[in-house]
Protein backbone atom coordinates (compact mmCIF):
# COMPACT_ATOMS: atom_id res chain seq x y z
CA UNK A 1 0.00 0.00 0.00
CA UNK A 2 1.46 3.30 -1.11
CA UNK A 3 1.31 6.45 1.02
CA UNK A 4 0.64 9.65 -0.93
CA UNK A 5 1.06 13.04 0.78
CA UNK A 6 -2.02 15.21 0.37
CA UNK A 7 -1.85 19.01 0.22
CA UNK A 8 -4.87 21.16 1.09
CA UNK A 9 -4.17 24.86 1.62
CA UNK A 10 -5.00 28.34 0.42
CA UNK A 11 -1.58 29.70 1.40
CA UNK A 12 0.92 29.76 -1.51
CA UNK A 13 3.88 29.67 0.88
CA UNK A 14 2.61 26.55 2.65
CA UNK A 15 1.75 24.98 -0.70
CA UNK A 16 5.24 25.37 -2.14
CA UNK A 17 6.89 24.32 1.14
CA UNK A 18 4.84 21.12 1.25
CA UNK A 19 5.45 20.38 -2.43
CA UNK A 20 9.20 20.67 -1.81
CA UNK A 21 8.95 18.25 1.13
CA UNK A 22 6.71 15.86 -0.82
CA UNK A 23 9.31 15.75 -3.59
CA UNK A 24 11.79 14.37 -1.05
CA UNK A 25 9.29 11.99 0.56
CA UNK A 26 7.39 10.32 -2.23
CA UNK A 27 6.91 9.76 -5.94
CA UNK A 28 3.24 10.86 -5.94
CA UNK A 29 1.44 13.86 -4.45
CA UNK A 30 -2.26 14.72 -4.23
CA UNK A 31 -3.39 18.33 -4.53
CA UNK A 32 -6.82 19.11 -3.11
CA UNK A 33 -8.81 21.79 -4.93
CA UNK A 34 -11.93 23.20 -3.26
CA UNK A 35 -14.21 25.89 -4.70
CA UNK A 36 -16.23 26.79 -1.58
CA UNK A 37 -19.34 25.52 -3.37
CA UNK A 38 -19.17 21.74 -3.46
CA UNK A 39 -17.44 21.81 -0.06
CA UNK A 40 -17.25 24.49 2.60
CA UNK A 41 -13.65 25.44 1.96
CA UNK A 42 -11.55 27.20 -0.65
CA UNK A 43 -8.00 26.30 -1.59
CA UNK A 44 -5.24 27.83 -3.66
CA UNK A 45 -6.53 28.01 -7.24
CA UNK A 46 -4.85 25.85 -9.86
CA UNK A 47 -4.54 28.99 -11.98
CA UNK A 48 -2.24 30.45 -9.30
CA UNK A 49 0.15 27.49 -9.31
CA UNK A 50 3.16 28.02 -11.63
CA UNK A 51 3.81 25.54 -14.42
CA UNK A 52 6.53 23.07 -13.44
CA UNK A 53 5.56 23.06 -9.76
CA UNK A 54 5.12 19.27 -9.79
CA UNK A 55 8.37 18.49 -11.60
CA UNK A 56 9.87 15.27 -10.27
CA UNK A 57 6.54 14.06 -8.91
CA UNK A 58 3.59 12.21 -10.33
CA UNK A 59 0.50 14.16 -9.35
CA UNK A 60 -3.21 13.69 -8.88
CA UNK A 61 -5.64 16.58 -8.57
CA UNK A 62 -8.60 15.97 -6.28
CA UNK A 63 -11.33 18.28 -7.55
CA UNK A 64 -13.81 18.98 -4.76
CA UNK A 65 -15.69 21.33 -7.07
CA UNK A 66 -19.06 21.66 -8.79
CA UNK A 67 -17.64 22.00 -12.32
CA UNK A 68 -14.61 19.74 -12.79
CA UNK A 69 -14.42 20.35 -16.53
CA UNK A 70 -13.55 24.00 -15.88
CA UNK A 71 -10.24 22.91 -14.32
CA UNK A 72 -8.92 20.71 -17.11
CA UNK A 73 -6.99 23.44 -18.93
CA UNK A 74 -4.95 24.20 -15.81
CA UNK A 75 -4.44 20.49 -15.22
CA UNK A 76 -2.91 20.28 -18.71
CA UNK A 77 -0.75 23.34 -18.05
CA UNK A 78 0.52 21.75 -14.83
CA UNK A 79 1.11 18.40 -16.56
CA UNK A 80 -0.73 16.35 -13.94
CA UNK A 81 -1.22 12.61 -14.22
CA UNK A 82 -4.58 11.82 -12.65
CA UNK A 83 -7.77 13.83 -12.19
CA UNK A 84 -10.24 12.87 -9.47
CA UNK A 85 -13.73 14.33 -9.49
CA UNK A 86 -16.68 13.69 -7.21
CA UNK A 87 -19.50 11.48 -8.34
CA UNK A 88 -21.88 13.64 -6.30
CA UNK A 89 -20.85 16.87 -8.06
CA UNK A 90 -21.96 16.12 -11.62
CA UNK A 91 -25.12 15.05 -13.40
CA UNK A 92 -23.37 13.04 -16.12
CA UNK A 93 -20.23 11.29 -14.81
CA UNK A 94 -19.66 9.52 -18.13
CA UNK A 95 -19.21 12.80 -19.99
CA UNK A 96 -16.65 14.02 -17.47
CA UNK A 97 -14.75 10.72 -17.56
CA UNK A 98 -14.65 10.75 -21.36
CA UNK A 99 -13.36 14.34 -21.48
CA UNK A 100 -10.65 13.61 -18.90
CA UNK A 101 -9.48 10.56 -20.85
CA UNK A 102 -9.66 12.43 -24.15
CA UNK A 103 -7.00 14.77 -22.75
CA UNK A 104 -4.83 11.78 -21.77
CA UNK A 105 -5.26 12.04 -18.03
CA UNK A 106 -6.04 9.08 -15.81
CA UNK A 107 -9.65 9.44 -14.67
CA UNK A 108 -10.75 8.74 -11.11
CA UNK A 109 -14.07 8.91 -9.34
CA UNK A 110 -14.31 10.03 -5.70
CA UNK A 111 -17.16 8.81 -3.51
CA UNK A 112 -18.26 10.63 -0.35
CA UNK A 113 -18.63 8.54 2.83
CA UNK A 114 -22.42 8.41 2.58
CA UNK A 115 -22.49 7.48 -1.12
CA UNK A 116 -22.99 3.74 -1.59
CA UNK A 117 -20.72 1.97 -4.04
CA UNK A 118 -23.80 0.71 -5.86
CA UNK A 119 -24.75 4.29 -6.85
CA UNK A 120 -21.60 4.59 -8.98
CA UNK A 121 -21.50 1.02 -10.28
CA UNK A 122 -22.29 2.01 -13.88
CA UNK A 123 -19.19 4.19 -14.05
CA UNK A 124 -16.55 2.30 -12.07
CA UNK A 125 -15.68 0.17 -15.09
CA UNK A 126 -14.88 3.37 -17.04
CA UNK A 127 -12.32 4.90 -14.66
CA UNK A 128 -8.71 4.10 -13.82
CA UNK A 129 -9.25 4.36 -10.08
CA UNK A 130 -11.71 5.20 -7.32
CA UNK A 131 -11.02 7.38 -4.28
CA UNK A 132 -13.08 6.39 -1.25
CA UNK A 133 -13.46 9.31 1.14
CA UNK A 134 -13.09 8.27 4.76
CA UNK A 135 -14.05 11.76 6.01
CA UNK A 136 -16.45 14.36 4.69
CA UNK A 137 -14.51 16.16 1.95
CA UNK A 138 -13.17 19.67 2.30
CA UNK A 139 -11.39 19.88 5.65
CA UNK A 140 -8.27 18.23 7.03
CA UNK A 141 -8.04 16.99 10.60
CA UNK A 142 -11.28 14.98 10.72
CA UNK A 143 -11.74 11.57 12.31
CA UNK A 144 -11.58 8.46 10.13
CA UNK A 145 -14.97 6.89 9.40
CA UNK A 146 -14.55 3.09 9.78
CA UNK A 147 -17.57 2.27 7.59
CA UNK A 148 -15.28 2.93 4.64
CA UNK A 149 -13.55 -0.40 5.24
CA UNK A 150 -16.56 -2.36 4.01
CA UNK A 151 -16.63 -0.19 0.89
CA UNK A 152 -13.01 -1.08 0.12
CA UNK A 153 -13.90 -4.76 0.29
CA UNK A 154 -17.01 -4.22 -1.83
CA UNK A 155 -15.14 -2.42 -4.62
CA UNK A 156 -12.32 -4.96 -4.56
CA UNK A 157 -14.75 -7.84 -4.92
CA UNK A 158 -16.68 -6.28 -7.80
CA UNK A 159 -13.70 -4.70 -9.59
CA UNK A 160 -10.54 -6.69 -8.75
CA UNK A 161 -8.28 -4.72 -11.10
CA UNK A 162 -9.52 -1.22 -10.20
CA UNK A 163 -7.05 0.94 -8.29
CA UNK A 164 -8.49 1.94 -4.90
CA UNK A 165 -7.42 4.95 -2.87
CA UNK A 166 -8.58 5.96 0.61
CA UNK A 167 -8.49 9.58 1.74
CA UNK A 168 -9.10 11.19 5.12
CA UNK A 169 -8.39 10.80 8.81
CA UNK A 170 -5.53 8.32 8.38
CA UNK A 171 -3.01 8.26 11.20
CA UNK A 172 -0.82 6.12 13.44
CA UNK A 173 -3.82 4.50 15.14
CA UNK A 174 -5.63 3.23 12.04
CA UNK A 175 -3.16 2.84 9.18
CA UNK A 176 -2.51 -0.85 9.89
CA UNK A 177 -6.24 -1.60 10.10
CA UNK A 178 -6.78 0.09 6.73
CA UNK A 179 -3.86 -1.83 5.22
CA UNK A 180 -5.59 -5.10 6.16
CA UNK A 181 -8.24 -4.26 3.53
CA UNK A 182 -5.56 -3.77 0.89
CA UNK A 183 -6.35 -0.50 -0.86
CA UNK A 184 -3.67 0.43 -3.38
CA UNK A 185 -2.88 3.72 -1.70
CA UNK A 186 -3.87 6.08 1.08
CA UNK A 187 -3.71 9.86 1.07
CA UNK A 188 -2.45 11.45 4.29
CA UNK A 189 -2.68 15.18 4.93
CA UNK A 190 -2.82 16.53 8.48
CA UNK A 191 -1.64 13.21 9.94
CA UNK A 192 1.62 13.83 8.12
CA UNK A 193 2.04 17.61 8.05
CA UNK A 194 1.11 18.12 11.70
CA UNK A 195 3.60 15.53 12.98
CA UNK A 196 6.73 16.74 14.72
CA UNK A 197 9.03 15.22 12.09
CA UNK A 198 7.40 14.61 8.72
CA UNK A 199 10.28 12.53 7.36
CA UNK A 200 10.55 10.30 10.43
CA UNK A 201 6.76 9.86 10.61
CA UNK A 202 6.47 8.71 7.02
CA UNK A 203 9.43 6.36 7.36
CA UNK A 204 7.89 4.86 10.52
CA UNK A 205 4.58 4.23 8.75
CA UNK A 206 6.30 2.66 5.77
CA UNK A 207 8.21 0.30 8.06
CA UNK A 208 4.95 -0.69 9.79
CA UNK A 209 3.33 -1.44 6.44
CA UNK A 210 6.35 -3.39 5.23
CA UNK A 211 6.13 -5.62 8.29
CA UNK A 212 2.56 -6.49 7.30
CA UNK A 213 3.57 -7.84 3.90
Amino acid sequence: MKIIPGILTKDPEIFHKQIAIARQLADWVQIDVADNKFVNNETLALADIPAGSFAGLASEIHLMVTDPLAYLADCRRLDVDRIIFHFEAVAEPKQVIEKIKELNFQAALALNPDTPVSASENWLSLVNSVLLMSVQPGQQGQNFLPDILAKIAQVRLAHPSLMIGVDGGINERNIEMIADYQPDYVVIGSGLWQSEDVFRTLQHWREKLKNLE
